[in-house]
């Protein structure tokens, strides 16, 4: 059986549970105060949540994205490991796509690790495609990063045809 899944802003309150999520996903993560200040920097922050036993909704992803025109960049994403491949990554970034075309951006952007295997490969079955690479991207590993990027139409289709 689906469960029903809820897609709405995340609110401040769910940084603890967004921040499992982030350690569970990530090897370098955020800490409370960066997931403070991307609310404080007025970044779109969205949610994907499930109904809970005791009928509270549980988070299980996040994505912080920035508008930055005629740009809208995924800055965060993240989906809980245990509610992966279930259609809920793809529910995400259609909301994504969908806000970025009613904020009139032409373009998504993500940067993603290159050892970040999973995340390649999720955002290129999404219809984004690697188009630069930014070498020694981070202070803590020398490790380089891809651009991904396509239009929000691109990506609606993609999600459209799986």
């Amino acid at each position: 059986m689906i469960r029903p899944l809820i897609i709405c802003p995340m609110s401040m309150d769910d940084i603890a549970d967004a921040r499992r999520i982030e350690r569970q996903s990530f090897a370098q993560t955020w800490k409370h105060k960066d997931f403070e200040l991307a609310f404080d920097n007025g970044h779109s922050a969205i949610a994907a949540y499930i109904p809970g036993p005791c009928l509270e909704n549980v988070l299980v992803a996040y994505a912080f994205c920035r508008r930055k025109y005629p740009r809208f960049k995924i800055v965060n994403f993240a989906v809980d490991p245990a509610h992966r491949r279930s259609g809920i990554g793809a529910a995400m970034i259609r909301r994504i796509a969908n806000e970025a075309l009613r904020d009139q951006c032409d373009e998504i952007i993500v940067t993603v690790r290159e050892k970040n295997l999973v995340a390649l490969q999720f955002f290129r079955a999404m219809g984004l495609e690697a188009g630069m690479i930014l070498r020694n991207e981070y202070a803590e590993t020398p490790e380089d990063a891809y651009v991904m990027s396509a239009l929000p139409e691109r990506i609606l289709e993609m999600i459209e045809q799986r």
